[in-house]
Formats: structure tokens, C-alpha cells, sequence
């Protein structure tokens, strides 16, 4: 008996079409009656009732069934717990990154890590404005650097500066050629916003709501920086982004123009609640002190309580 027999049987059993459920297993309908049959012979019982327009679970199907899923999810744990018991032997440390990160603050953190704990392999992640929170919690990623708002009861989440934010607005605005402009110049704007599945609260930040005390008008949705910029250089929307995002990401589309009022974006450090290894307990710790060492590195951020 195979998994993917197993699988099989799953996914038969969810669509009750042998077409259908090959196609989402990505192989041929040959194929999978083959693993399906052979399932069957294997364990002496018809699992499915196979008439000229129907495929039906057989009582043995039924009970099989279950027993399957049990064992899938038990391989899926069993797996994840021995990667993970690797990784700890190891002293691997993947890091999520997205847009700015921790701005010029993020390579002297890592630079600092790599001196003290060469053992530790480092490897990265990018993430995106949908997956950023997702990536941690299911283990993707042993930390992360995020922008708040963030709330998730699973994170650890240590706060390491805040900066001003800015305005991103089309070359041509005319609130482009100031040097600076208020959040009520900008509230009335066309916004890009958050995809839906970003963090909780992440589109309402970025897109000023409570200023405005109701949502905002959205012409376009974005799941990167990338795609935010190109919203504000070719649809003509507005956003507001950390203050890093103007140093890091050019565009010859948009004017960064700073915002004097508005609410300052913070810059975290996030690990999973019950992540206790020795290589993240550091990394951690290294991030608070690089608060003590590096904070005049990011142009006008200042310490959070």
C-alpha cells in the first residue's frame, strides 16, 4: 500500500468522479483507477460502488476512510516534527522577508547573527502581503521581519522602532511637487489597498480609515510593493508606506512625499508562540540589542515602548 493510493482514495471520495479527481491528483484517469484498483486488491475490499453514471463509497469505502485520513494527517505530523527535530540539529534559521524588512537596519542584525552564531545555516523567504503571517505560523518560516498591525495569538511579536510614513502618489499629482502634505490632503484620494487576505487591519492602516472614519475609495488591490507601485505610476491610485520604502523602492511612476501627521509604522521581529529553539531565543535577543546599537542607522526612527 502506497500514500498516494491513499490520497487517491481521498480525493475520489471528495469528488466521486474518477475524471475529476485525476485531474486534481495531475495524473491521467488511467493512472489513477490503476492506484485505485490496486488499493482495493490490496485491501480485499470494494471501497467504491462503480455503476454507468455514479461512483458511490461502499460501507468498507466509508470505513475506510476514515482510517485513511487518520493516516495521512498522521504522516503529515510525523513528517513535520521530524523536519523540524532536523532543522533543530542542524541550526537552520529561515528568515521571512518582505519589502523593506527591518530598513537599514536589517543587514547589520544579520550581519551581527552570522558573527555570533556561525554554526547557524541561514536561509530566506520572501513573503508576500497575503502569506506574511500565514508563513510563520505554519512553520514556513522560523522568523520573520513584519510591519505592523499584526495580531495573531500565536506570534511573539517584539517591536524594534517606528518611522514616519509617507505618501506615494502619481508623478503628475499635484500633491506630488510639495514637500510634504497632511493626512487629510490625502484621505479623499483613490487608494490600492491590501489584498483581502493580508493581516487583520493591515488595509485600514495603510489606507488611513480611521482618519477618514470610513473606508476608503479603492481602485485596485495589491499583494507586493511591486504591485502597490505599479497601481500608483499607471491607475493613478494613492498609498502611504514606511518611510524605508521611499530609500529602497524607486519608481519612476511615483513621487514619495513625507506625510507630517501621520501615525508612524512600526517595525517588528515576529517567532510562533511555542518556537523556544536555541537559534530563534538569539535571534530575538539580537534584534533588542540591535534597537540599542543601530537605531540611528533608519533616518528619523525612534524606540517603542
Amino acid at each position: 500500500m502506497e500514500l498516494r493510493q491513499l490520497k487517491f482514495m481521498i480525493l475520489l471520495s471528495e469528488s466521486l468522479h474518477f475524471g475529476r479527481a485525476a485531474r486534481r491528483a495531475f495524473v491521467s484517469q488511467s493512472t489513477f483507477s490503476e492506484n485505485i484498483a490496486r488499493l482495493e486488491q490490496e485491501v480485499g475490499a470494494h471501497l467504491f460502488d462503480r455503476a454507468s453514471n455514479r461512483v458511490a463509497l461502499t460501507k468498507a469505502g466509508e470505513h475506510f476512510l476514515e482510517s485513511a485520513t487518520r493516516m495521512i494527517d498522521d504522516w503529515a505530523r510525523m513528517t513535520s516534527e521530524v523536519q523540524d527535530l532536523e532543522r533543530q540539529a542542524n541550526g537552520t534559521l529561515r528568515i521571512g522577508v518582505f519589502a523593506d524588512n527591518a530598513g537599514e537596519m536589517t543587514h547589520l542584525l544579520l550581519d551581527d547573527y552570522r558573527q555570533r552564531c556561525p554554526e547557524v545555516d541561514l536561509t530566506f523567504v520572501t513573503m508576500d502581503m497575503s502569506n506574511q503571517v500565514d508563513k510563520v505560523i505554519n512553520g514556513d518560516v522560523d522568523v520573520a521581519f513584519l510591519r505592523l498591525p499584526v495580531a495573531d495569538g500565536g506570534l511573539v511579536v517584539r517591536r524594534l522602532f517606528a518611522e514616519p510614513r509617507t505618501a506615494i502618489l502619481p508623478i503628475g499629482h499635484p500633491l506630488a511637487r510639495l514637500r510634504s502634505i497632511t493626512i487629510e490632503e490625502l484621505v479623499d484620494e483613490p487608494f490600492v489597498t491590501a489584498v483581502s487576505d493580508a493581516p487583520r487591519g493591515w488595509g485600514e492602516f495603510w489606507r488611513c480609515d480611521s482618519v477618514r472614519g470610513a473606508p476608503a475609495q479603492i481602485i485596485a488591490e495589491m499583494n507586493s510593493v511591486a504591485e502597490g507601485l505599479n497601481a500608483v505610476a499607471y491607475l493613478g491610485a494613492v498609498d502611504t508606506c514606511p518611510a524605508a520604502t521611499a530609500r529602497h523602492h524607486p519608481h519612476p511612476g511615483v513621487a514619495y512625499v513625507p506625510i507630517e501627521d501621520g501615525q508612524h509604522s512600526e517595525a517588528a521581529v515576529v517567532h510562533r508562540r511555542d518556537d523556544d529553539r536555541p537559534q530563534v531565543r538569539t535571534f530575538t535577543t539580537l534584534a533588542d540589542d540591535a534597537l540599542r546599537s543601530w537605531l540611528n542607522a533608519v533616518p528619523g526612527a525612534k524606540m517603542v515602548s
